[in-house]
């Protein structure tokens, strides 16, 4: 879905590892809307010449989902507000895009029907990861 958009701003786009019995239980929809609300936002956040990785590892019958980008990374002062709604911390590398501050806040809410939680970790100019985990289908 974001393919053609990462190479026109080349940036790398990646799923790690490439291992289709890695599966997860969850609302396709839902999942497909988190997941678009996250890259979407990482590739706001990333220049040329940056990579967006999809991360998938089992763990303990789960399945932990991290976007990790190594894009401008989120200001520590931002950190604590950004999956509130319309919240827009300013470190966005591509302008804002008609962006309405909302994707983080509807991925809280989509992760929680889903009884999942996202975390953050951020460092200035090195990158973001999100993460969340989910029950492994195997």
């Amino acid at each position: 879905k974001f393919q053609l958009q990462a190479e026109q701003q080349n940036i790398t786009l990646a799923v790690e590892p490439k291992d289709p019995s890695l599966q997860a239980v969850a609302d396709i929809a839902k999942l497909e809307r988190v997941l678009t609300n996250l890259i979407d936002n990482a590739l706001r956040h990333c220049q040329p010449g940056d990579s967006i990785t999809i991360q998938l590892q089992p763990k303990d019958n789960q399945v932990i989902i991290s976007i990790v980008d190594s894009g401008v990374g989120i200001p520590a002062e931002d950190v604590d507000h950004i999956f509130d709604a319309h919240y827009r911390a300013k470190n966005t590398v591509n302008g804002n895009q008609g962006n309405s501050g909302l994707g983080l806040a509807i991925v809280v809410k989509l992760l929680a029907l889903h009884h999942a939680k996202i975390s953050v970790s951020s460092v200035l100019a090195q990158g973001t990861t999100f993460s969340f985990s989910l029950p492994s289908s195997a």
